[in-house]
């Protein structure tokens, strides 16, 4: 609710290890992040992220100029996911 406001006091976001952030969760928030001009860093290392996931927050990305610090993935993030 706060990213879809654009709350100027929501600069960073960390999505902890023990949240449930799969392909939905990365889905909805890539959505709130297209607009967005105020979260500046995403972290959410620990989860993995499958196709559709990695590419909503490439589509995310492409559209956000706002976000300048992104840590995503876990170690299986793998060649797929950097592609």
């Amino acid at each position: 609710v706060r990213l879809e406001a654009q709350d100027a006091a929501l600069t960073s976001l960390h999505v902890f290890k023990s949240r449930r952030f799969g392909t939905e969760e990365v889905r909805q928030l890539c959505e709130a992040l297209r607009d967005n001009s105020t979260l500046t860093e995403l972290y959410a290392s620990g989860h993995e992220l499958d196709e559709v996931a990695v590419q909503a927050v490439s589509d995310m990305l492409c559209a956000n100029s706002t976000l300048r610090t992104l840590c995503i993935g876990s170690q299986d993030f793998g060649d797929l996911g950097v592609s």
